[in-house]
């Protein structure tokens, strides 16, 4: 392009760039032409001296691209592939001070006198909304429709250079995304600055610019890919898709958009299947551990069966063949009855195991009185005073009321569990049993029962078998090792919890928790209005909650309840989220925790365990409250045993809420005081 070539030119594109530079790319100096006539200036200059000029007024989140796009070496670089121009916008500050879009065009010329590579160099403002228009225009043609819709961006990569092209709906990833640059340097940048560390290694592997090349030639309609970026609120995940752009396939069209919602959702389902697998599983094991039990109890069942058996006919045998001898066959006809009385109570150990209904069978529910079980510990008080034992018995705190439940089950296992603490004391030991009620909640409550003894105690390794038909601790051990096994059977039925702790020497405990329902309506139990009532006066204003709720439309609703009522709250989505929340705070910051019971990561349950085992000194006394749409009774006990202090059933009733609030805070603070 010669001098007179240069002049028309300009002439043609005056109107529209005002700065024109003609730049030597293989010397690395240029001249700025005059806007009039064409001609550039006498003095040649640096050409690293315009970049620095031109940088200090570009805009701070363009420089990365601009440099990408138009430094001397990517000129070079683009002539050498073959393209005749190169274009590229960034944003440049004016004389007020504000940026203002720019438009560079790049022509390039090739000198052959000298061999020289050439570059005239254009320079023409834009305003901001004939950018926008341009980009609109150019999504329309890239995807159909003018706005970017639901995708966080779109981009155009050269499969060739490498060199993309970024489309956003807004400046929103200007800073961490450049504009215009190499593909795999600023996939490099992402992944070393946004990209959660365990990620990186697949995230580079799978859309590094060969692998892509690579994944479309293998399928050409075009695939996708998941992944994680580190955002101030956490992890979020994305989505990127590649198709090709053109029918030459030398560029390929990416496109972003944000996934989190509907990876919550499939995380949600996964875990639900992934929960679903893990109780086949574990159906799957008890059945298999159900039948080699049974072959055990029958094999244990025949050993213990032979025993009395043999004696019996053995020593009937000796009364036979010597009739004479009265002393010794008197002697024998007592072994005899003692053998027959140990068979029997074999046999009917082995009745109540088979009548004792297991967790899905349905016991029949009646109407009794919660003192009657005074009757239950008169006879274990009479049994240990036989035997020259100790006893006591402290029912006195029962509430004097009819309640629904099965008394039977509730005998049955009073029974077993009395038996077992006189036939293992030695005489002269202590017996005790106390019962009192654990919690309550308008008709419902939980009976405690203790039944201690001091004789010979269990090791832990037994503990862990010690409710299995026909376990005993050691060989020759008195009774059947029946007893715990029918205790539990009817405590798993009726939804109550029976529990074990002894030591060796030290003597054993067990415990029944029992839940039961008032029916007496006159009765001296305390109902919900009552308990706020009777509670210290309590304010909920400026309270501070931490809630643990995995569905956001609940979390929404309690957050909006406790809000309007003067509460702070602060949202946990799982049970783990809540206890790392819970720990990281200032002791004393929350004055009671909401939880969720069933939440994934980390249940409620497992959750308010662990806040309760953790070293924190306000983890024993901060209240911590259920929420559940289960209103199963065993769930209630079960929540309880985990540490949990009261529980609201789902739809949340804001009366309820509240009251449970004061009364739980009210009582944290009484025991602060006391």
């Amino acid at each position: 392009m010669n001098a007179q070539d240069v002049k028309r030119l300009l002439g043609a594109v005056s109107v529209f760039f005002p700065q024109f530079y003609l730049v030597n790319l293989t010397k690395g100096v240029y001249r700025e032409l005059s806007m009039e006539d064409g001609t550039p200036d006498a003095a040649e200059r640096e050409l690293d001296t315009l970049y620095e000029l031109t940088l200090t007024s570009t805009h701070p989140a363009d420089r990365e691209a601009f440099m990408a796009s138009l430094s001397q070496k990517s000129l070079l670089e683009a002539h050498a592939r073959g393209d005749a121009r190169v274009q590229a916008e960034f944003r440049s500050v004016g004389p007020d001070g504000a940026y203002y879009w720019a438009v560079v065009d790049s022509i390039f010329t090739q000198d052959e006198a000298d061999g020289d590579v050439r570059s005239i160099t254009l320079v023409r403002p834009v305003d901001r909304r004939t950018m926008r228009e341009e980009t609109e225009a150019r999504l329309q043609k890239l995807l159909g429709f003018s706005a970017l819709g639901g995708y966080e961006y779109v981009s155009v990569v050269n499969a060739i250079s490498g060199a993309y092209e970024l489309f956003a709906d807004d400046d929103k990833h200007s800073h961490r995304v450049p504009l215009r640059a190499n593909y795999d340097d600023a996939l490099a940048r992402i992944c070393a600055t946004m990209v959660p560390e365990a990620d990186r290694k697949a995230y580079w592997d799978n859309l590094r610019l060969t692998r892509v090349l690579r994944r479309m030639q293998e399928q050409e309609e075009g695939f996708a890919y998941r992944y994680r970026l580190e955002e101030n609120e956490g992890p979020r995940w994305y989505e990127v898709r590649y198709t090709y752009y053109n029918p030459e396939k030398t560029e390929l069209l990416m496109t972003v958009r944000d996934i989190q919602s509907e990876w919550a959702k499939e995380d949600a389902a996964r875990q639900s299947e992934a929960r679903l697998k893990r109780v086949m599983a574990e159906s799957l094991a008890i059945a298999k551990d159900s039948s080699g039990a049974k072959s055990a109890f029958l094999a244990t069942l025949s050993d213990n069966l032979c025993e009395p058996l043999t004696a019996i006919s053995g020593l009937a045998a000796l009364c036979g063949a010597q009739p004479e001898d009265t002393k010794g066959n008197a002697e024998r006809l007592r072994e005899i009855d003692s053998a027959a009385t140990q068979l029997g109570s074999l046999l009917s150990g082995c009745l109540d195991v088979a009548r004792a209904p297991d967790r899905a069978s349905a016991l029949s529910v009646e109407r009794f009185a919660l003192m009657s079980l005074a009757e239950d510990a008169a006879r274990i008080e009479a049994d240990a005073r036989a035997k020259g034992l100790i006893a006591e018995v402290d029912i006195a705190h029962l509430p004097d009321l009819t309640v629904s439940g099965n008394r039977a089950a509730i005998s049955r296992m009073l029974v077993s569990l009395g038996d077992n603490a006189v036939r293992y004391t030695p005489k002269g030991g202590h017996v005790r049993l106390s019962a009192d009620v654990k919690y309550q909640n308008g008709d419902m409550l939980i009976i405690h029962i203790e039944i201690e003894d001091d004789g010979p105690g269990m090791g832990e390794a037994f503990l862990h078998r010690a409710f299995e038909p026909f376990a005993q601790e050691w060989a020759g051990d008195v009774g059947a090792g029946l007893g715990l096994a029918i205790c539990k059977r009817y405590a798993d039925a009726i939804g109550a919890l029976v529990t074990l702790r002894s030591k060796p020497g030290e003597g054993t405990l067990a415990a029944l928790d029992i839940p039961l329902q008032a029916v007496d309506k006159e009765a001296t139990l305390l109902r919900p209005a009552e308990v706020s009532a009777q509670a210290p006066a309590v304010s909920l204003l400026g309270r501070h909650i931490l809630l643990a709720e995995d569905n956001e439309l609940n979390a929404e609703i309690v957050v909006a309840l406790l809000s309007l009522n003067g509460m702070a709250v602060d949202h946990a989505v799982n049970g783990r989220e809540a206890v790392d929340q819970f720990l990281a705070s200032t002791p004393g910051a929350y004055d009671a925790i909401l939880m969720d019971i069933q939440m994934p990561v980390l249940g409620g349950m497992d959750a308010a365990a662990k806040i309760r085992k953790s070293a924190r000194p306000d983890s024993a006394s901060i209240p911590i409250i259920a929420m559940s749409a289960n209103a199963f009774q065993e769930d209630l006990v079960r929540a309880l045993q985990s540490g949990i202090n009261d529980y609201i059933t789902k739809p949340i009733e804001l009366d309820r809420l509240l009251s449970a609030l004061k009364a739980r805070i009210g009582e944290r603070e009484q025991g602060r005081h006391a």
